[in-house]
């Protein structure tokens, strides 16, 4: 697989403590990166879009390990954790650490948020296909 970008992947998990939402952001080294633009007409005007595809090989560099969403959740300590889940966030780059998505978005222009994700580590090319918006 050709790659050509550096992610940031900001994972979302509840603190019940806290009573909030929480950001753990994991970078990732060595992936496929695509961004469309789409424009459609509608009866309202042009509306346009930025359409991201990511594709994360098995190998990329990282210092954390992934796991399942529910695994993700449920773990006390996600410092040494990193998942895929619809809502997350990507960023393109090495990006900062964050304590709300719209921090982020000040930040960085280049975000998009996880709309679909799929598990493709099976056969000659084992990886991780994100689609976002």
């Amino acid at each position: 697989m050709i790659t050509n970008a550096d992610i940031t992947i900001y994972n979302k998990k509840y603190d019940p403590a806290a009573r909030k939402d929480t950001w753990h952001w994991t970078v990732l080294k060595g992936v496929h990166f695509y961004c469309g633009h789409r424009v459609q007409l509608l009866a309202a005007g042009l509306v346009n879009a930025d359409l991201y595809k990511i594709r994360v090989p098995v190998d990329a560099q990282t210092d954390k390990q992934y796991v399942p969403q529910s695994e993700f959740q449920a773990a006390e300590d996600v410092s040494h954790l990193w998942t895929i889940q619809k809502g997350d966030c990507i960023a393109v780059g090495i990006g900062p650490d964050i304590s709300s998505l719209q921090e982020l978005q000040k930040l960085i222009r280049d975000t998009c948020k996880i709309t679909a994700w799929s598990d493709n580590r099976r056969g000659g090319l084992p990886h991780w296909r994100i689609e976002g918006v």
